[in-house]
């Protein structure tokens, strides 16, 4: 078998030791790279190339990720499968599926204002021709917001309430609830 001799480590080695063309063994090859390679770099170099051409690079990243996908098709699914199991497992009490569905089935037969209400709600959300606003309207503070129905036969009248704000309003409507039926 031939040798060669690396310019780096003065060490004989085979040519297999090699990059083809290369003067530097490829261990010693491995370690200059490390020692030059700067994250910081690297993320400065592929920003710039982000700002560049933004949707390149989304074309780029999204060819990249379907052929990762296709190479390791049997490994994703394994690490799903894992994760299902991993879920299933720390579960303390059995999931009744059609005790669930069998609920809502009657919620929304008692409720189907509410139903309507919900469904035109979020498709004028789904076609982005609601905004949601960044405070609370009760409190005033920048938080996650949920829409708030105070009438459901008017469906586009919105309170947009934290999520402490929400339940106060729903308290205050079940009290007054309570208060009608007694």
């Amino acid at each position: 078998m031939d040798k060669k001799k690396c310019l780096h480590c003065c060490e004989e080695k085979t040519v297999d030791d090699f990059y083809k063309g290369s003067r530097r063994c490829k261990n010693c090859f491995r370690i200059k790279r490390k020692k030059e390679y700067d994250p910081e770099k690297q993320a400065i170099k592929l920003k710039k190339y982000i700002e560049k051409d933004p949707e390149k690079y989304r074309e780029l990243k999204k060819t990249y990720t379907k052929k990762y996908e296709l190479k390791n098709l049997e490994k994703i699914r394994e690490k799903g499968r894992l994760y299902q199991k991993k879920l299933r497992e720390q579960k303390t009490y059995p999931v009744d599926y059609k005790k669930i569905s069998e609920s809502l089935r009657k919620y929304r037969l008692k409720y189907p204002e509410r139903r309507i209400a919900r469904y035109k709600f979020t498709s004028l959300m789904n076609r982005k021709l609601l905004d949601k606003p960044k405070f609370c309207e009760d409190c005033k503070e920048e938080k996650k917001l949920e829409g708030h129905h105070e009438d459901y036969s008017k469906p586009f009248d919105i309170l947009w309430l934290c999520k402490q704000c929400h339940c106060k309003y729903d308290n205050r409507r079940r009290l007054v609830e309570i208060g009608k039926n007694n």
